[in-house]
């Protein structure tokens, strides 16, 4: 038995050595031990969603563009505590841009794009979020009160038969995904980190997946970027890798940004679908390639 456990380390830590010496591997084996781990949690707790989103990662364009694995993070307790609602609920299914292997680059090397202003996925994300009230009533949509109802706390009116859209509402997750789960761990501060966004186009009601009843939103947003020097804490750079100096630590970049929203009433869930990046030809290769061949269960 003793011989088995020696042999068994042997083949062992070699392994472990590569993963630990490789940014990449490592990334992944935190990811894949983290999305195990999240699963067992929530089937011990019961607080399984009623809707499963499964969305492509990277692996399925065959191009240097996005992470292999798409992750998720359930933010239930922190999302309370900054929006100040109690009993609200909030699955983060994200991925992000893929390792650079040039050594030489100022992005600091084997790791992620997301720290490279030079490439077209500086700062970028895309997956969706799971939005669930206590009450069971839609977050980021208000419903139609009666038809000819002009609702004034609504920013447009989509249709008599459908939740109208609450931007407020709609840009809060994106700015607390971006301040409070990346920034955050980098070391910006809240009063120092920037997040702005302007609508250039609203579509309601539109298909999407194969079901309708969506809404598409497009949008430049203005964001602190993702380059800095790297924090003493090792713990957010273990997805994404370890970025090099910069002289403009955490620069306001402009940025672009599609959404799209759906109140499933029968579920009582909100789901955003989204992406974002520093390149608008990427955010609409995001949306064709990979958004868009997203399974709903």
């Amino acid at each position: 038995m003793k011989y088995c456990r020696t042999v068994f380390l042997l083949f062992l830590l070699p392994f472990l050595c590569v993963i630990l010496t490789s940014p990449f591997l490592r990334s992944m084996f935190f990811l894949s031990a983290w999305e195990q781990l999240q699963d067992m949690e929530t089937f011990r707790n019961g607080n399984v969603l009623p809707i499963r989103v499964q969305i492509p990662g990277g692996w399925n364009t065959l191009e240097d563009d996005w992470f292999p694995l798409v992750s998720t993070f359930r933010a239930d307790e922190l999302f309370q505590e900054w929006s100040g609602e109690e009993g609200i609920e909030l699955t983060i299914l994200y991925n992000f841009p893929s390792f650079s292997t040039a050594s030489n680059q100022d992005s600091g090397g084997c790791c992620s794009h997301l720290f490279d202003p030079a490439s077209g996925y500086y700062n970028s994300f895309y997956g969706a979020y799971i939005v669930r009230r206590a009450d069971g009533s839609p977050y980021g949509f208000t419903l139609p009160k009666s038809k000819g109802t002009d609702d004034k706390s609504s920013d447009i009116k989509v249709s008599d038969a459908l939740p109208i859209i609450n931007m407020k509402e709609a840009a809060l997750l994106p700015y607390f995904d971006y301040q409070m789960l990346v920034f955050r761990g980098f070391g910006l501060s809240t009063d120092d980190f920037r997040f702005e966004w302007t609508v250039n186009d609203l579509n309601a009601p539109v298909s999407y997946l194969g079901i309708g009843g969506w809404t598409r939103i497009q949008a430049e947003l203005t964001v602190s970027g993702a380059s800095h020097c790297a924090v003493n804490d090792f713990r957010p750079y273990l997805p994404y890798g370890t970025p090099n100096d910069t002289a403009q630590p955490f620069s306001v970049t402009q940025m672009y940004g599609c959404l799209y929203g759906r109140y499933f009433p029968e579920l009582q869930v909100t789901l955003f679908l989204y992406a974002v990046a520093s390149d608008p030809d990427c955010v609409r290769r995001c949306d064709q390639y990979l958004l868009s061949r997203s399974r709903i269960s």
